[in-house]
């Protein structure tokens, strides 16, 4: 019998989705690499060929697993002719659908940015609207987040709650 053939995608993708449950329960700075290889089942070397540091992998699980993960919960807001409309429709439906482990270990990207954003400028270039979301550049879609630019049209992470409070 031959040995199984390798595949490195497949290897990579279950080391990030392994990796991306860990730091959801225990924190990025808690996860322990033995673990994610231990669920995985294959050896160190493997998660050092795919990723050369914990950081790395950190930086992939954030730029792969949640990114993606919160622009498809928010894609409705964005899409949404008021996006502040938008927004509250999501939450109203993330309210409804909301799971065991949603209440009991919160949102992952909110997690691991509130954590690590303080220590590690990586992870703090991967926080915020800008980074998740690009914004629409058409005139007519890009109306919704006038409120949320500065003058060069770059997003403003903190705005005047009673500005914002005012469109709802």
């Amino acid at each position: 019998m031959s040995p199984p053939k390798k595949q490195p995608d497949v290897t990579r993708q279950a080391l990030l989705e392994a990796a991306f449950h860990e730091i959801h329960r225990h924190g990025f700075r808690a996860t322990i690499l033995d673990d994610i290889i231990a669920a995985v089942g294959v050896t160190k070397g493997a998660l050092y060929h795919h990723f050369r540091t914990k950081q790395a992998l950190g930086y992939a699980v954030v730029d792969e697993m949640v990114r993606p993960l919160v622009q498809e919960r928010w894609k409705p807001a964005i899409e949404a002719d008021s996006i502040i409309d938008g927004a509250i429709l999501v939450c109203e439906r993330l309210r409804r659908e909301r799971s065991e482990i949603a209440l009991t270990l919160g949102c992952p990207f909110n997690n691991l940015v509130n954590e690590m954003s303080p220590v590690d400028e990586g992870f703090r270039l991967r926080q915020g609207a800008s980074y998740v979301f690009s914004v629409p550049t058409d005139p007519m879609r890009a109306g919704n987040f006038a409120d949320f630019r500065n003058g060069s049209g770059a997003m403003i992470p903190i705005f005047d709650p009673l500005t914002t409070c005012g469109r709802l």
